[in-house]
């Protein structure tokens, strides 16, 4: 028997798209904040990375960004049918948490938000 197919990761790229999963719900695991934005049709599954200068130094950062990057690769697969664009914002711990705890902390965040779950969308601020 062959292996399932690959799990193609699409990202996001453009600051609109990051800003508008940030206005969708939240879920917090060890090492990161996954955002989500539902989406309606059969549009793919879609990823936006960031970590803030806050985290680290640039070598610190780009390893966060590899970890949940790869991460997500290992869990995604199992997503395919949802919809929708996810922001992960990932934190320091990233670098720490035993890499099997972060595949199943993404995997169960993207669970909680498919669902409808997750803490609910911040109030825009006053102007």
């Amino acid at each position: 028997m062959g292996h399932p197919p690959p799990f193609r990761l699409v990202t996001l790229r453009q600051r609109p798209e990051f800003l508008a999963a940030a206005a969708g719900r939240r879920a917090h695991g060890p090492g990161f904040t996954l955002q989500h934005r539902k989406l309606e049709g059969e549009l793919p599954l879609r990823f936006g990375f960031t970590v803030t200068k806050k985290t680290g130094n640039a070598p610190e950062r780009n390893r966060i960004r590899r970890r949940l990057r790869e991460a997500i690769r290992r869990a995604g697969a199992d997503f395919v049918g949802i919809g929708g664009d996810f922001v992960i914002i990932g934190r320091r711990e990233a670098l720490t948490v035993p890499f099997d705890s972060l595949v199943e902390g993404l995997a169960e965040a993207i669970r909680r938000l498919a669902k409808g779950g997750g803490q609910p969308p911040r109030p825009k601020a006053a102007p």
